[in-house]
C-alpha cells in the first residue's frame, strides 16, 4: 500500500490537470484517489466517497436497464478483464448523463488496482441521436414523396384502364345474357347442361372484372362526400348484414352506448366497414371470432379533441411486420384473387373524413384495424 500511495503521489499533479474524471481504487475496490473532475461529476465532496466501494455509489444503466452487479466495470476488471471501454447512463443529483468509461486493471507491486477514466459524452450522444432522428425523418419524407408520385401514376393508369374496359365488358355481359336466354330451353342445352354452367361462369367472372374496374375507378377519383348524420353502430350492423359470414366464424359485438351521431358519407363509410369486416372474416382459416367494438375518446396528450374509435379484430393468423408496412400500398395483396386496392380505397375515404386507419398485428396471432373518426361535428 505504501508503494501504491507513493506512485499516486507522483502522478497526482499530472492526473489532476486532466479534463476527464479519474478514479483509482485499491485491491478491495474502495476509492483511493480521485481528481477534482470526478468530484464535480458526482456532485459530491471528495471526503464522501474516498475509502468507499466505487460500485456502491457509481450506479450505472445500459440499454435502458440498471446494470447488473456482475456487469459493472469494477466487477469485470476484478474478475479478470484487463480493459473496458463502454458507454453507460448515469444519474447524478438530478443530472442525466451519458458516460464513456475506460477501465484498466494494473498491478503495482503486490497490489492489484483499477484506474477508471470517466468522460461526459452526453452532448455527443444527444447529437448522434438527433442526427439519427433527422436521417429517419429524411428517409420517411423521401418515401412519402416517392409514394405520392407512384399513387399519382397509378391513379392516372387506373382511370384510363377502367374507362376503356368498362364498356366492352358491359357489351360482353349483354351478349352472354342473350346467348344464355336463347339456348336455355333449346335441345342443345338439354343434351349438354354444361353449356348453361359455362355461361353462368362467364357471367360471374364478368361481374368480378366489373368489380375490379369499379375499384380502379374508386381509387383514381377523389371521393366526393355526401355528409349526413349517421349512427356508427347502426352502420356497422348494416355492413355486417351485407357480407357473407361462414358458420364457423362468430361475430362478437362490443358496441359503445350513447355514441353521438357524426356527419359522414354513409355509403362510403359502409363500404369501408364492409371491406374491413370481409377481410377479417377471410383471415380466419378454420374457425374463430371477429370482434367489433366502438367507443368515444381522445388522443394521448390531447384532452380537447374527441374521436369515435371503431375496431375490427380477428383471431386469424395475423400479419407479418413486412406485410403490415405495405398493407395500404396500392396493388399490394396477399390474396390469390385480390386487387390490392381495397385497403388503399378505405384509407382514402377515411382520410377524406379527417380520420385515420391504424393496424396492430403479430404474425401467427391476431390483427386489429382501428378506424378513428373526428367526433367534433356531432348530432345529438
Amino acid at each position: 500500500m505504501r508503494e501504491l500511495r507513493a506512485t499516486l503521489g507522483k502522478m497526482e499533479l499530472a492526473l489532476g490537470a486532466i479534463d476527464d474524471a479519474i478514479v483509482w481504487t485499491g485491491q478491495d475496490g474502495r476509492v483511493q484517489w480521485a481528481n477534482a473532475v470526478f468530484s464535480r461529476l458526482l456532485w459530491r465532496p471528495y471526503i464522501e466517497f474516498v475509502g468507499k466501494p466505487l460500485d456502491g455509489f457509481l450506479l450505472l444503466e445500459q440499454d435502458g436497464k440498471p446494470l447488473e452487479a456482475n456487469r459493472h466495470p469494477v466487477t469485470r476488471l476484478y474478475q479478470g478483464e484487463t480493459k473496458i471501454v463502454e458507454t453507460y447512463r448515469f444519474y447524478s443529483e438530478g443530472k442525466d448523463l451519458m458516460l464513456e468509461i475506460s477501465g484498466l486493471a494494473v498491478s503495482i507491486g503486490s497490489e492489484r488496482t483499477l484506474i477508471l477514466v470517466l468522460r461526459d459524452v452526453t452532448a455527443r450522444v444527444i447529437g448522434q441521436l438527433a442526427m439519427e432522428k433527422a436521417n429517419r425523418e429524411l428517409r420517411d419524407t423521401q418515401e412519402k414523396v416517392i409514394r405520392s408520385e407512384k399513387l399519382g401514376s397509378i391513379g392516372q393508369l387506373a382511370s384510363g384502364v377502367g374507362h376503356e374496359l368498362r364498356n366492352p365488358l358491359a357489351a360482353i355481359r349483354n351478349a352472354v345474357y342473350y346467348v344464355r336466354d336463347a339456348v336455355l330451353e333449346s335441345a342443345v342445352a338439354k343434351e349438354d347442361p354444361g353449356i348453361i354452367e359455362f355461361l353462368d361462369m362467364a357471367d360471374r367472372e364478368i361481374q368480378s372484372a366489373t368489380h375490379i374496374i369499379g375499384d380502379l375507378l374508386d381509387f383514381a377519383r377523389t371521393p366526393q362526400l355526401v355528409l349526413q348524420p349517421a349512427d356508427i353502430n347502426a352502420l356497422l350492423l348494416e355492413a355486417k348484414g351485407m357480407i357473407e359470414i361462414p358458420p364457423v366464424v362468430r361475430i362478437i359485438e362490443r358496441l359503445g352506448s350513447d355514441l353521438p351521431q357524426i356527419e359522414i358519407d354513409r355509403e362510403r363509410m359502409r363500404q369501408v366497414f364492409m371491406n374491413l369486416l370481409q377481410n377479417a372474416v377471410q383471415a380466419i382459416p378454420k374457425e374463430g371470432e371477429v370482434y367489433i367494438s366502438t367507443k368515444i375518446g381522445g388522443l394521448p396528450g390531447d384532452s380537447n379533441s374527441k374521436f369515435l374509435f371503431i375496431e375490427i379484430r380477428d383471431t386469424g393468423g395475423g400479419i407479418t411486420d413486412q406485410d403490415r408496412r405495405k398493407i395500404f400500398e396500392p396493388l399490394f395483396t396477399t390474396k390469390a384473387k385480390g386487387t390490392g386496392l381495397g385497403l388503399p380505397i378505405c384509407l382514402g375515404i377515411v382520410h377524406t373524413h379527417g380520420g385515420e386507419i391504424t393496424v396492430e398485428s403479430r404474425a401467427g396471432a391476431c390483427a386489429a384495424f382501428t378506424v378513428r373518426l373526428p367526433a367534433g361535428n356531432t348530432k345529438s
